[in-house]
């Protein structure tokens, strides 16, 4: 519904955060975007359909993700290593102009790279929520990451494997967005009027329309 071709910026920023995602071992955040595009290729005649299916998908996905799995107690974690000094004598700053895209080479390289053994048994550090930007987790093998209200931790791993499966799903997804955008668009706005209609929300719901005038008269005859 944007009144710019290809939506603006859109095709800019879904690849900085596809490539931001992907190098902090944000694995199933990244693969859950992937999934809300493909749904948008899907075009909208599916939308109310997964709007009932879709987040048992993603909560059992979860299963499949370390990253994505927050545990309350610390102990439920191996210990962050302290076999050697720290890996960062201050903690990493984020890229400037200049130094973006030498840095995101370099980045990249390195995530292609296998993890040390060490970071696959334990955490190299315990990094908070506030800390958890994509220049900070992808310097570590493996990391604890705290939720942002401090009640759980995920284990970060690093996993060369599905970062390339991610980079390059993540790179067939954008150019089908942008391949199909022309089409995309007619076929979305032609169908707004039924995707946003109460008739099509009390199906998706199961709401009949008798429901709401059947409570009033319980509520008036009690």
């Amino acid at each position: 519904h944007s009144p710019y071709d290809l939506g603006g910026r859109l095709p800019y920023e879904l690849s900085t955060l596809d490539v931001k995602h992907s190098i902090s071992a944000e694995y199933y955040a990244q693969t859950i975007r992937l999934m809300a595009v493909e749904d948008i290729l899907a075009g909208p005649d599916h939308l109310h359909e997964s709007l009932t299916t879709r987040m048992p998908q993603l909560r059992a996905l979860t299963k499949e993700f370390t990253d994505a799995q927050y545990k309350p107690d610390p102990d439920a974690f191996p210990s962050v290593s302290r076999l050697s000094k720290p890996k960062f004598k201050t903690s990493p700053k984020a890229p400037n102009v200049v130094t973006l895209v030498p840095w995101t080479l370099k980045t990249v390289v390195r995530q292609l790279l296998p993890p040390s053994d060490r970071s696959r048994d334990r955490p190299e550090a315990s990094v908070s929520h506030a800390n958890s930007k994509y220049f900070v987790l992808s310097q570590y093998d493996s990391a604890l990451v705290t939720k942002a209200d401090g009640s759980g931790a995920a284990w970060y791993r690093r996993d060369p494997k599905q970062l390339r499966s991610l980079l390059a799903r993540s790179a067939a997804a954008r150019s089908a967005l942008i391949l199909n955008w022309d089409r995309l668009r007619k076929q979305y706005r032609e169908a707004l009027f039924d995707v946003v209609s109460l008739d099509t929300w009390e199906q998706t719901f199961g709401i009949s329309p008798e429901q709401p005038a059947q409570a009033e008269q319980v509520h008036a005859e009690g």
